[in-house]
């Protein structure tokens, strides 16, 4: 009988854990959140070429089809900041957007998709 109240007891704690850490990281995520929406006019901004459509939407973001059959990318995305550079992915958020609007844009590191960066708010050229 024993064995079987401390296996019960060894559930109860090890569910008891795993909710006050899965509590734990959802208030880090939405602290993070918080931050990274009221900071996000500073984070660099990023145009990203492709030579295929990407379709990347969000508030903010603008497609540009560049029409020269001789350009290397023939398209343009605007609006974009980066948040985060993993391994061979960038992590991108839509310059408009909030927590409550929009989602992020993971692009992966390849010859077929070029990405321009500068600093927050610099002009940028606007051609392909």
């Amino acid at each position: 009988m024993a064995i079987v109240e401390w296996t019960a007891v060894f559930i109860l704690i090890s569910v008891g854990l795993f909710w006050a850490v899965g509590s734990y990281a959802i208030n880090v995520g939405v602290r993070y959140a918080q931050h990274v929406e009221t900071s996000l006019s500073s984070h660099p901004d990023v145009v990203a070429y492709s030579e295929k459509r990407l379709i990347l939407q969000g508030p903010g973001v603008r497609e540009v089809d560049c029409h020269d059959p001789d350009a290397a990318y023939r398209f343009r995305y605007d609006g974009l900041k980066l948040i985060l550079r993993a391994g061979n992915q960038y992590f991108l958020l839509p310059a408009g957007w909030t927590r409550t609007n929009g989602a992020a844009i993971v692009i992966p590191r390849v010859d077929k998709i070029r990405l321009q960066f500068s600093p927050p708010g610099q002009i940028q050229d606007a051609t392909c």
